[in-house]
C-alpha cells in the first residue's frame, strides 16, 4: 500500500487560492479595501498621517462596497489624520462625522479630537464645551492626562479656578508631556487664590 504525505502548508494554501477565486467581483472590492484599511491604520501607527488620508480617500471612493461601521471607521481615522496634520477640514470633518455617524463606536472620541482642534484654536469655550462631551472610560491614560491639563486650561481661561485646580490635579496624577505644566498652573493657581485672601 502506497502512503501519500500531505504538506499542510502547500494544502492549505491551495484552499486559499481555490477560495479566492470561487468569490463575486464585490469580494474583490472588499479584499481591495480591507487591504487599504490595513494599510492606512499601519500608517497611522507610524505616524505617517499624509500618506494615510491618501489610502483612506481611495477607500472612501468604494462607498457602495463599504458596510457602515466601515465608513465611520474611515470617517474617524480621516479626521484623526487631519488633526494631526493640522489640516484646515478637520473641523469640517467633525461637523460631517456628527451628521453621518450619529451611532457610531467613535462619537465620544471625536468629541476628544474636536476639543484639541477648538483648544489649539484658542477657543476656549467650545473646547471645554467639546471636551466635556467624552467619554474619559474610552480614553488611554495618557489622552486622559491631555484632557485633564485642556480642561484645567480652559477652565482656567474662564476664571473658573477651583474646577481648574481638580482638571490640573488630575493631570498630574500620571506621567505624560502634560504634567509638568499641570503643576505650573496649579502653583499659579494656588498663589493667586492665596493673595485673592490676602486682600479681603
Amino acid at each position: 500500500m502506497l502512503c501519500m504525505r500531505i504538506n499542510l502548508p502547500t494544502f492549505f494554501a491551495f484552499l486559499l487560492l481555490f477560495s479566492i477565486s470561487a468569490f463575486s467581483q464585490q469580494q474583490i472590492y472588499f479584499d481591495a479595501s480591507n487591504s487599504l484599511l490595513r494599510e492606512s491604520i499601519e500608517l497611522i501607527q507610524k505616524e505617517q498621517y499624509g500618506t494615510a488620508r491618501f489610502k483612506i480617500n481611495q477607500i472612501q471612493r468604494l462607498e457602495g462596497h463599504l458596510s457602515e461601521v466601515t465608513r465611520s471607521d474611515l470617517a474617524y481615522s480621516d479626521a484623526l489624520c487631519a488633526v494631526q496634520l493640522n489640516d484646515q477640514d478637520a473641523a469640517e470633518k467633525f461637523d460631517d462625522f456628527g451628521r453621518q455617524h450619529r451611532s457610531s463606536q467613535w462619537s465620544a472620541r471625536m468629541k476628544f479630537l474636536e476639543g484639541r482642534v477648538q483648544f489649539e484654536e484658542k477657543r476656549y469655550s467650545k473646547a471645554l464645551d467639546a471636551f466635556n462631551k467624552v467619554d474619559t472610560d474610552q480614553l488611554p491614560s495618557f489622552e486622559k492626562a491631555e484632557l485633564d491639563y485642556k480642561k484645567g486650561f480652559c477652565l482656567m481661561k474662564q476664571n473658573n479656578i477651583e474646577e481648574a485646580v481638580l482638571s490640573f490635579e488630575e493631570a498630574t496624577k500620571t506621567e505624560s508631556p502634560f504634567r509638568n505644566a499641570s503643576h505650573y498652573y496649579l502653583g499659579h493657581l494656588f498663589y493667586t487664590m492665596n493673595e485673592d485672601q490676602k486682600a479681603e
